[in-house]
């Protein structure tokens, strides 16, 4: 979905959320009268619990994203090493390698992903 269209979908919850909390307060009985406040907190309520079920079902519905479409995979889990741990070194590239070093133990520096300058060599 196109960010414009997130932004104006977005902007138009809002006004729809402020309506019909102005709505239940004003047909309640008007601000001055407890039955208007009384309206509104269950609009506020209503509106609050379809906000979290239509949050729990949008989240529930995406689609996964691939974490490494075009990446490498590397595991490092557990690593034990004296000097330094690399995950990968090589020139920079658009992302989607998979690097997960958790427990790593190391003497140097553990680095994930090393980018070289294309003059640098190996």
């Amino acid at each position: 979905m196109p960010s414009q269209i997130k932004w104006l979908l977005t902007a138009a919850a809002a006004v729809a959320v402020t309506v019909a909390l102005a709505a239940a307060l004003w047909l309640g009985g008007g601000p001055t009268q407890r039955s208007g406040w009384e309206a509104a907190g269950w609009a506020a309520g209503i509106i609050s619990a379809l906000a979290l079920i239509a949050t729990a079902a949008a989240w529930a519905a995406r689609r996964p994203q691939d974490s490494s479409p075009t990446g490498d995979d590397i595991d490092q889990s557990g690593a034990r090493a004296q000097g330094s741990i690399t995950g990968k070194r090589g020139p920079a590239t658009l992302g989607g390698d998979r690097i997960i070093q958790r427990r790593a133990r190391a003497g140097g520096d553990i680095i994930g992903k090393q980018h070289d300058l294309p003059d640098q060599p190996r």
